[in-house]
């Protein structure tokens, strides 16, 4: 994951391509979109028969349909909501009750526990489609790199911190001034 430059980096050597699967600029994309299944292949990938490259892209849809949701850690909020009323009726009464706490640590567990299981789970799927992205290297003879990047995909990030995945396919030989990148985003439901 990742290489020399930063995870989230759409740069690519020369005729090379970025398929953005879970972009940081769009903001409530909570996992990750599958390419779409007629995506081209780039310049790059000529080596590789059509049959291989829809192979790769019919694997990477079916494993990126399998990511958690990151929208499931917040099943605690209700629970939170729940104990958020109960405080404020209590105190209204001016009778603090110490009932209350367990409904806190109650949602406190559920969220991060399921910020937890979606982070391991997600991650498992990580390794599968890093584990393909080195199988496609090793296809093409190691003519094209086939990075898998990520960025803020672990249990504790940044407040601000948007979740990114995408795949960097780069000539393993750079000849003549680099092109602009070619970036193909996955379409977002």
């Amino acid at each position: 994951m990742g290489g020399a430059f930063g995870r989230d980096d759409l740069s690519v050597l020369g005729n090379g391509g970025v398929i953005v699967m879970q972009s940081p600029k769009v903001c409530l994309l909570a996992k990750p979109a599958p390419p779409d299944a007629d995506a081209q292949k780039f310049d790059c990938l000529a080596m590789l028969s059509d049959a291989q490259w829809q192979d790769f892209i019919g694997k990477l849809e079916k494993i990126v349909n399998r990511f958690w949701s990151e929208t499931w850690q917040l099943i605690g909020f209700p629970v939170l909501l729940l104990a958020v009323v109960l405080a404020v009726l209590t105190i209204v009464d001016e009778l603090f009750s110490f009932a209350m706490v367990p409904v806190f640590f109650l949602a406190a567990v559920s969220s991060l526990g399921a910020r937890a299981f979606i982070v391991a789970q997600n991650s498992s799927l990580d390794a599968q489609i890093e584990a393909w992205c080195r199988e496609l290297t090793m296809s093409t003879g190691g003519m094209v790199n086939v990075q898998y990047r990520t960025r803020y995909t672990g249990f504790c990030n940044l407040k601000i911190a948007r979740t990114t995945r995408m795949l960097a396919f780069m000539p393993g030989v750079a000849v003549g001034v680099p092109a602009a990148p070619t970036t193909v985003e996955a379409q977002v439901a």
